[in-house]
């Protein structure tokens, strides 16, 4: 739905993108408001389970160390466990493979945030699935 409805917006407001090139970054902003709008909505009606483990893709080492579907269902808890802003950052990174300035423009914050953010989700994860080695969660 969201992506159905970011190309409406795309074509209703074609006309007014003046740079032809920046139609990527358009799209990547318009797609990240309507989902924290969709977010802040099933947040209000109390569907916390949002499912964004298909959505995220782990470091290769953490990968080849743990079982996949065990690290899946650990990075999906502790990204929903975070801050949607924490989260957003390693999903931009990891998953759409932004460069950090890229998130920052598309986020509105400073390159040295988004490297701090960056760092301090891996290092939860990287805690989550130690823990989960160790038999701990």
């Amino acid at each position: 739905d969201i992506v159905h409805d970011v190309f409406i917006k795309l074509f209703d407001n074609l006309s007014s993108i003046v740079d032809t090139t920046k139609i990527e970054f358009w799209i990547f902003k318009t797609a990240r408001n309507l989902s924290v709008d969709h977010l802040r909505q099933v947040k209000r009606n109390n569907l916390r389970d949002v499912d964004i483990a298909d959505c995220v893709i782990v470091a290769e080492d953490l990968a080849q160390t743990f079982e996949k579907n065990e690290t899946k269902e650990i990075i999906m808890n502790e990204l929903n466990n975070m801050n949607p802003e924490q989260s957003e950052v390693f999903l931009l990174k990891e998953y759409s493979g932004m460069s950090y300035r890229e998130i920052a423009e598309l986020m509105e914050i400073s390159e040295e945030l988004v490297k701090s953010r960056l760092y301090k989700v891996r290092e939860k994860l990287k805690t989550a699935i130690l823990n989960l080695n160790r038999g701990e969660l």
